[in-house]
């Protein structure tokens, strides 16, 4: 871009990967990412994901989603970015039927990041 802001970016600016996993570069240096992560609800521990791409700054927020909420066990997680490469997750599932805590229960998180 020029100083004024007045030029067309070339397509290039707009490098992606979609997916399931996926990418998305604009010309004004950020970067979106998404993708799943799976994981078993807590006790259990976290996972650890990676990006598809690195962040070439940084990271600015990730938010994670259950994946299959159709079934009778719901999932609330948590992210946070560890660095340019990765981030941590972190859920607890609750039985949606008796509303009591599925620990250890198998789940697929989808993850959006954003950074530049």
């Amino acid at each position: 871009f020029s100083a004024g802001g007045s030029e067309v970016p070339d397509i290039t600016c707009f490098a992606g990967l979609k997916g399931a996993a996926g990418y998305q570069y604009f010309p004004n240096g950020m970067l979106l990412q998404w993708g799943t992560v799976g994981l078993r609800s807590a006790p259990s521990g976290a996972a650890i994901g990676t990006f598809p791409v690195a962040f070439p700054a940084a990271g600015q927020q990730i938010f994670v989603t259950h994946d299959n909420p159709l079934d009778r066990v719901l999932a609330y997680g948590a992210a946070s970015i560890l660095d340019p490469t990765q981030f941590r997750v972190k859920v607890i599932a609750i039985n949606s039927d008796t509303f009591t805590l599925a620990p250890g229960y198998e789940i697929t998180m989808r993850w959006f990041a954003i950074g530049s």
